[in-house]
């Protein structure tokens, strides 16, 4: 399967250069129209590169990296994985228990491959 890639600059890159969620600089910021949102920042609490990734009501999910190259390598991997699971997300609240269940575990193995 094809994915095509429907990410966008958040807030028209008004974001970049502002303070994340992680105390750092942002300097990469990304939304992707069907509810995701992935953002690199600079310079954290906790390292010196961290992503912050999440589906809008689902998940939240950060990692963190010592060097810039591989932070930005390791985003463009992880927009190609989000964006699977968002294609399996239903328009509407209602999903069967299936569906659900299989969400559920493409989320965590989003999360054990990007740990």
């Amino acid at each position: 399967m094809i994915y095509k890639l429907n990410w966008y600059d958040y807030d028209e890159s008004y974001s970049v250069g502002t303070s994340g969620s992680d105390g750092g600089i942002i300097v990469r910021d990304e939304e992707h129209s069907f509810g995701a949102r992935m953002t690199l920042e600079e310079d954290g609490s906790f390292a010196p590169f961290s992503i912050t990734c999440a589906i809008y009501g689902w998940m939240s999910h950060t990692r963190f990296f010592s060097a810039e190259p591989e932070a930005n390598e390791e985003f463009d991997q992880m927009k190609i994985e989000l964006e699977k699971i968002l294609s399996l997300v239903p328009a509407d609240e209602n999903a069967d228990e299936d569906t659900l269940d299989e969400i559920s575990d493409e989320i965590s193995e989003f999360v054990e491959k990007f740990s």
